[in-house]
């Protein structure tokens, strides 16, 4: 209603000044500008909620992927190759070791294995953070799709050029972290297994099983797919906007 009054007023403010008060002009000019200014922020905040939550679900898809249990396997053969010094267990013993273990975090329930209990605890704090992630996956996928049902062509435009963008910002974040990976790996820990029962001796069964070297390719391919998968998003929405139309 005010946003009518602001127009009318603004086209005819000459015929108007005599018939509303001054004081109820600037009211309802006020009124309408302030709901302008709301609408407007509301609609940045939609589109920025998009857009994190699209950078957070390309993180999520491509975790997933490493966390099947061939591409497991396939990152610790990778792992071996580089640096083969680092892997004390034939390939078969490995294998059994990676199952018993693959077992407990996937599923949190502790069966009879060769790992220690400290390193059984850890691995159950490892299965409850992949259960938050999951939460949180599930949280950012309704969230985007519910918000991205009500913007525009241009807003479809505006998210893939952020989503192009920000390849080059995650890439150097990418590097830096490779090459202080072994501090940022600490961190990590620490922001997420606070109970600090993350720290094992060099000779430990689950650091024979998963290596430095192991964890410093699941980044590497974590960041180089997400990446990817980020820069594929921002080409296929501008195409999904002109499906949509």
């Amino acid at each position: 209603m005010c946003f009518f009054a602001w127009s009318y007023l603004s086209s005819n403010q000459p015929q108007t000044s005599c018939i509303l008060p001054r004081k109820v002009r600037n009211v309802c000019l006020n009124l309408a500008y302030t709901a302008d200014m709301s609408e407007t922020l509301r609609k940045a905040l939609r589109l920025r909620v998009i857009f994190v939550c699209r950078i957070i679900l390309s993180y999520g898809a491509i975790s997933s992927i490493l966390l099947l249990r061939p591409v497991i396997s396939a990152v610790q053969l990778l792992s071996q190759l580089v640096d083969p010094q680092q892997f004390a267990n034939q390939w078969e013993t490995l294998a059994a070791h990676t199952d018993k273990a693959y077992s407990l975090v996937i599923t949190g329930i502790s069966a009879p294995n060769s790992f220690t209990p400290g390193e059984v605890s850890h691995f159950q704090d490892v299965h409850g953070v992949l259960v938050g992630w999951g939460i949180v996956l599930l949280v950012m996928f309704f969230l985007s799709s519910w918000i991205s049902q009500s913007i525009s062509r241009l807003d479809r435009l505006q998210i893939s050029l952020w989503m192009k963008h920000s390849i080059w910002w995650l890439g150097g974040v990418s590097i830096v972290s490779a090459l202080f990976f072994d501090q940022m790996f600490t961190e990590f820990h620490r922001l997420f297994f606070p109970q600090g029962n993350f720290a094992f001796s060099i000779d430990s069964l689950i650091i024979q099983v998963f290596p430095p070297t192991y964890w410093l390719l699941n980044f590497v391919l974590l960041q180089i797919g997400s990446m990817v998968f980020i820069a594929w998003q921002g080409r296929q929405l501008p195409e999904d906007e002109s499906d949509d139309s």
